[in-house]
């Protein structure tokens, strides 16, 4: 060997420990449809990683020529090699240094090569590294297995070519070195081999080989652990070989134990209760978000590393909200509660997309609120029996306890509000009302267009009332009362699946009853949860196809487009139009008998006109095309 001068760098490293017992598995695939995530992957190659090495790089081997070649390898014998015969050398890893700074480019081109024969004379397989990464294992798979034969003698290492002064081909361990003359070789023309035995390289060149058993779990062969010197004497060797410290044995790396599974990591928590025993897994009805899954080989022993974590996204077909619903646990004896009350009138003042319903119940002294029932009861079991009030629930999460006694807590409760309004939902939900001989049926249509199914969602459909005239802490009205809960208190559970499905019921509206001030809200929530995962409201005089009063009006043209034009024979005080889903679209102050009102920015659909004087309130349905 020619006369190389070698340099030798000291890493502060952080010691990496990979088991050398138990094996991963392989190849692991994501895929993604319908709000399941599946999983699929290889068994743990039947085979191990047959090195010299501890695993752990301290130091960093270079040399100070530039633009010439360089061959690190280690060897085994046929004795070695005895008891694996028969089986085949896969893979090959190595570790690359380097000290260039971040963004300077990387020169060095590396070689892995497993070659047989006196100073590796027999080239068996040769493979060009790609993508090769300094400061890392950098592993390659070989094109072809080399089937390990009796009595033969393996050279497993790489051939490195234009390095720069800062890059190190060779990555060293702590020492000391286990087998002079192999886990040590040094080369540069891959011919003429020494050993790096001085005081300063009483180490092993970090350098492995996969072996492999194709059929089947075998125990691999070992390298002796006895402290011997088999280096080759070449005559332009430099080096002198020195005593080395007594070698502590080394620790026999084998298969692993029985493979009994395999555990799911998501987001680096296991999921799975039991070892996984197929090759496959379905996560299923995950909420939309990002995700990061790794697998893991259980075997009785232990378990293995996991394999390197792979990222997948779950997307749902999602629509629009379109009401966020808030409920409220309230009660007319309540010091605080009017600061949720006028907040209320804030929100309808504002055109926020929200609907109130306010559950009146007793104190905690168990006075009894003239409006509790047993809808509200319901709904405060089924929140866990709040007892501080009032307390705010915005779409069954986000609870905010508290008010205040004379002024609106708006500015506390918005943002809350604001967060759930830009939730989308996997679900739509709608309903048309009609009414005949004083019954009102209520048809609602559901369509999951998302990909959440289950069996714990239950549907509600509430009736409150407002403009109910109460003295209670200072105010004089109470709005958004809860009057009733169909089909029952807790609504009813229902499954979820891809089909569109429709629901109906019927509501006895009470006799005398001013429809302008009833309010019908159909909402849809998780029973496991508690988030309300659809919500949509409509007043109940929608259900009426033209409430005349005493007012004489005319709209037309009925369809509308652009404008809406209004007669009547008294002076019109208000107009609202909501829209099918019971959202109020436009409000606004009149003060004649003749109005014209711009509909161009509605869409194309059916809405409900109400107008209203001093005394009396007209409703009639408009399409708007």
């Amino acid at each position: 060997m020619k006369n190389k001068i070698f340099t030798l760098v000291f890493l502060l490293v952080v010691p990496l420990f990979v088991s050398a017992q138990f094996y991963p598995p392989e190849s692991l695939s994501l895929s993604y449809k319908d709000g399941d995530v599946s999983l699929t992957w290889e068994e743990p190659l039947n085979g191990a990683w047959k090195g010299y090495d501890n695993n752990v790089c301290e130091r960093l081997l270079g040399y100070g020529e530039a633009d010439s070649y360089f061959y690190c390898a280690i060897k085994y014998d046929g004795q070695d090699l005895e008891n694996s015969v028969g089986n085949f050398l896969t893979q090959v890893k190595f570790y690359y240094g380097s000290k260039l700074k971040e963004g300077d480019e990387h020169t060095a081109q590396f070689e892995v090569f497993i070659a047989s024969g006196a100073n590796a004379g027999n080239i068996l397989v040769k493979k060009e590294v790609e993508n090769e990464k300094p400061n890392a294992w950098n592993t390659v798979d070989l094109d072809e297995a080399i089937e390990i034969e009796a009595n033969t003698t393996y050279y497993i290492g790489y051939k490195v070519a234009y390095l720069k002064e800062e890059e190190y081909p060779g990555g060293l361990d702590a020492g000391p070195c286990s087998v002079r003359g192999k886990s040590d070789l040094v080369s540069d023309d891959g011919s003429l081999w020494d050993s790096l035995d001085s005081e300063y390289f009483n180490c092993n060149i970090m350098i492995k080989a996969f072996i492999s058993d194709k059929s089947g779990v075998r125990l691999l062969a070992l390298p002796s652990s006895r402290m011997t010197d088999n280096s080759p004497k070449s005559k332009s060797k430099k080096f002198k070989g020195v005593s080395a410290p007594k070698m502590k044995s080394v620790k026999k790396d084998r298969y692993s134990s029985a493979l009994l599974g395999y555990n799911i990591y998501r987001n680096g928590l296991k999921i799975n209760s039991t070892p996984v025993k197929e090759k496959e897994y379905v996560d299923k009805k995950l909420p939309e978000m990002p995700y990061t899954y790794k697998v893991s080989a259980v075997y009785q022993d232990g378990e293995s590393e996991s394999t390197e974590e792979q990222s997948i996204t779950a997307t749902y077909n999602m629509v629009p909200r379109n009401v966020v619903l808030a409920e409220v646990g309230t009660g007319v004896w309540c010091e605080f509660c009017p600061g949720v009350a006028l907040a209320v009138k804030d929100f309808d003042k504002n055109n926020d997309n929200i609907s109130f319903l306010m559950y009146h119940i007793g104190d905690e002294q168990d006075n009894q609120d003239p409006y509790m029932n047993e809808a509200s009861i319901a709904r405060r079991e089924f929140y866990g029996n709040y007892t501080n009030y009032p307390v705010t629930a915005f779409d069954g999460g986000d609870l905010h306890e508290g008010g205040n006694a004379t002024q609106s807590i708006y500015g506390t409760l918005f943002p809350l509000y604001e967060k759930r309004n830009n939730t989308k939902s996997p679900y739509t939900l709608n309903f048309s009302l009609s009414n005949s001989e004083g019954v009102m049926t209520i048809d609602i249509d559901l369509q999951n267009v998302g990909t959440l199914f289950s069996d714990k969602v239950a549907l509600h459909v509430a009736i409150s009332e407002s403009k109910i005239q109460q003295s209670w802490q200072g105010l004089s009205e109470l709005n958004n009362i809860v009057r009733q809960v169909l089909p029952s208190p807790n609504g009813v559970k229902i499954p979820i699946n891809k089909d569109k499905q429709t629901f109906q019921y019927e509501y006895t509206i009470p006799e005398g009853a001013n429809l302008d001030n009833f309010n019908v809200v159909v909402f849809l929530q998780d029973l496991d949860s508690k988030e309300i995962l659809q919500a949509t409201q409509a007043p109940l005089i929608t259900g009426i196809n033209k409430v005349n009063s005493d007012l004489n009006v005319v709209l037309f043209p009925n369809p509308a487009e652009g404008v809406l034009n209004i007669k009547s024979d008294v002076l019109l005080k208000m107009i609202t139009i909501y829209n099918v889903n019971g959202q109020k679209v436009i409000e606004k102050q009149l003060k004649g008998k003749e109005e014209t009102i711009d509909v161009n920015n509605l869409t194309k659909g059916m809405y409900f006109v109400t107008l209203k004087d001093e005394n009396s309130t007209f409703t009639q349905k408009v399409l708007i095309k």
